[in-house]
């Protein structure tokens, strides 16, 4: 968590401070980060016979028999984010900052913090996630988390249609995570072509992000 907290002040350095693009800086710097993990493991596979016994808790772990321990913690997750955005200073401030950064500027908000905040933040729980997802795989490989790239940007453009349109926000992103999960799986269980997943979220992905200029636009 110290390291991908690390990654997320880098992000912010060349994204706040040099002028980079967002996008640009931080897909660059996944590249980068995953070329190092590469050269670091010889892009070998590593397996969970040597991690505590624990550790497999966090993924396939289940409460009473019947909850996953992981959506226990989707569920912390979920809260912890939610009462940081909606509920605090900051987290409203961050709002102010994504919306119309050289109006919260204006009225004194500092935009260079706050941006700095959400990019660690962020981070953070991107590394929590690996985390989570290495305990289920049980392994872990330089490019575990390559495949989940459009659905998390599908995920995060379908989230701002939701509760409150034109607006990224936790519940909302929650909801869009849950519709997408439920279409994957639908698709695995109704034995649907392997192609038909890539286009339905492409898709949703064209609808979102489309969706979002529009209500912008009209504002």
């Amino acid at each position: 968590m110290i390291v991908v907290a690390c990654i997320g002040l880098f992000n912010s350095y060349i994204v706040i401070n040099i002028g980079m693009q967002a996008f640009v800086a931080t897909f660059g710097v996944s590249t980068l980060m995953v070329g190092i993990c590469k050269f670091l493991t010889g892009g070998g596979q590593y397996y969970s016979t040597s991690w505590p016994s624990g550790f497999s808790i966090l993924g396939q772990g289940f409460v009473l028999g019947i909850i996953p321990v992981s959506v226990i913690l989707l569920a912390l997750c979920t809260i912890i984010a939610f009462v940081f955005m909606e509920k605090t200073k900051t987290g409203r401030y961050i709002y102010a900052v994504g919306a119309n950064p050289v109006a919260a500027q204006h009225v004194g908000i500092n935009i260079r913090r706050n941006r700095r905040i959400a990019f660690v933040v962020c981070s953070m729980f991107a590394g929590f996630a690996g985390i989570i997802q290495a305990s289920m795989l049980s392994n872990v490989t330089p490019s575990m988390g390559d495949s989940n790239f459009l659905p998390a940007m599908s995920t995060c453009m379908l989230g701002a249609t939701f509760l409150r349109p034109g607006v990224f926000n936790i519940l909302g992103t929650i909801l869009g995570s849950i519709l997408l999960a439920v279409i994957s799986n639908g698709l695995t269980m109704v034995g649907a072509s392997f192609f038909l997943k890539d286009i339905i979220q492409g898709a949703v992905l064209i609808f979102a992000v489309g969706f979002v200029a529009v209500i912008r636009h009209k504002r």
